[in-house]
């Protein structure tokens, strides 16, 4: 109903058309592409749908669902972070990705080879905001929340969010 919701990637070297991606309905509330250019993160606006997409060819290969009581139109960001690390700091082959809405902070992590979406236990302690932006340290290891206050929380990523 006027609103297009197609993501579209474009080859920024050839100026070509990669792929264009229509799954969602009335808008996007939030695109974000991992550090490695190889996914695409995408929020519905109005549908909270989650697509992970193949950057290559706007396929999607994960998907999920925002929880029903959060109103998708107002996500402030969505950011998809780097692979996971194990122990020795070597790729795992799983991102991360985090969404904002209000106060909540939902974390997930995907496995782009079988399309699993898990949700990731997030706790920022007694401390409540509005969170307004986000963005993962080089590893993953850390997430930074920015909120409407102005100031910045520091979540560790490795231990489940403490």
């Amino acid at each position: 109903e006027g609103l297009t919701s197609d993501v579209v990637i474009w080859d920024k070297t050839t100026r070509e058309l990669v792929g264009r991606f229509t799954e969602h309905e009335n808008g996007v509330a939030a695109v974000s592409i991992s550090p490695d250019n190889h996914l695409v993160l995408t929020v519905g606006a109005a549908d909270g749908k989650i697509f992970i997409l193949d950057i290559t060819n706007a396929t999607p290969i994960a998907q999920s669902h925002l929880p029903p009581t959060d109103d998708p139109s107002h996500i402030p960001c969505a950011v998809l972070g780097p692979q996971t690390e194990d122990i020795k700091r070597k790729k795992t082959g799983i991102y991360q990705f985090t969404i904002l809405s209000g106060t909540r902070i939902y974390r997930y992590t995907v496995n782009p080879t079988t399309g699993e979406v898990l949700p990731q236990r997030t706790s920022t302690g007694n401390i409540v905001r509005t969170w307004t932006s986000a963005g993962y340290s080089t590893h993953g290891d850390l997430l930074f929340l920015g909120s409407e206050t102005g100031d910045v929380t520091v979540v560790a990523t490795k231990d489940g969010g403490n």
